[in-house]
């Protein structure tokens, strides 16, 4: 699991698993949607889901976050952390989380 972070590789019981859809955990590139397969009808519905997982690089000193964390935007908690930990190619903690679809990409966490 080395780099794992620095990849955006998940993990499965963290980031992969049966309360998440394939579309919020970014896997429905992966499925071909143009073939039968069971549980088509319900990945369907959840195409277009309400929440999306990220990748977040943080700005922590001495800190580093793990499961469960609540993930803020102006002091509002927005989503959740489903792993992190510290990321020693890049020399700064990282963590994986799960955030409104809306733009993930606006929201940033408080520095420490």
């Amino acid at each position: 699991m080395s780099m794992r972070l620095e990849k955006g590789w998940g993990a499965w019981g963290l980031i992969f698993r049966p309360d998440f859809t394939t579309a919020e955990a970014g896997l429905d590139g992966f499925i071909n949607w143009n073939k039968e397969f069971i549980g088509k009808s319900v990945a369907l519905v959840g195409k277009q889901p309400a929440k999306r997982l990220v990748t977040l690089t943080l700005e922590l000193e001495g800190i580093d976050v793990s499961n469960d964390e609540a993930i803020l935007h102006k002091g509002a908690a927005v989503g959740y952390i489903s792993s992190g930990g510290f990321a020693h190619h890049i020399g700064r903690s990282m963590a994986m989380g799960y955030v409104p679809r809306c733009n993930p990409h606006r929201f940033t966490t408080p520095k420490a």
